[in-house]
């Protein structure tokens, strides 16, 4: 597949890829957001990581992109799409997914939020398993 090069407002000249949609590959953080990052994924190539598609560390949903990424670091990502030049990206896994999947269905959110469906009504009413002197759910 091709990408355009770009060149601020001048014409873009196309650049032949080497990966295309579907496969995963290392890049660097380029720049950041408040919609997402800018990841270099070749010379002169970079990728839009939108925040609906960076994956979020249990209990930090709400994280800002600066909070989970750094300018200058390496990221694994996945080509979700080449269309018009454009790129995107997406670090979510599929395991991550699935997770979610199971989190959304059991009607409890998402999983950024918590990893189990009883610590996010915990969180969510201002509890802690702690609280109520016996073991944690997660222990018995």
């Amino acid at each position: 597949r091709q990408a355009r090069r770009s060149g601020g407002k001048e014409k873009r000249e196309a650049v032949e890829l080497p990966f295309s949609k579907g496969d995963t590959i290392k890049g660097t953080v380029a720049r950041i957001t408040a919609f997402g990052a800018f990841v270099t994924v070749t010379d002169g190539v970079e990728g839009l990581l939108h925040t609906s598609e960076l994956m979020r560390p249990d209990g930090k949903g709400d994280a800002r992109v600066s909070d989970i990424l750094k300018e200058g670091e390496e990221v694994e990502v996945t080509v979700l799409d080449i269309k018009s030049g454009k790129v995107s990206l997406t670090n979510i896994t599929e395991e991550y997914r699935a997770r979610e999947k199971i989190m959304v269905k059991q009607g409890v959110g998402s999983v950024a939020d918590a990893s189990t469906s009883l610590e996010y009504a915990l969180k969510k009413a201002g509890l802690t398993p702690d609280m109520f002197g016996g073991k944690a759910a997660t222990e018995v």
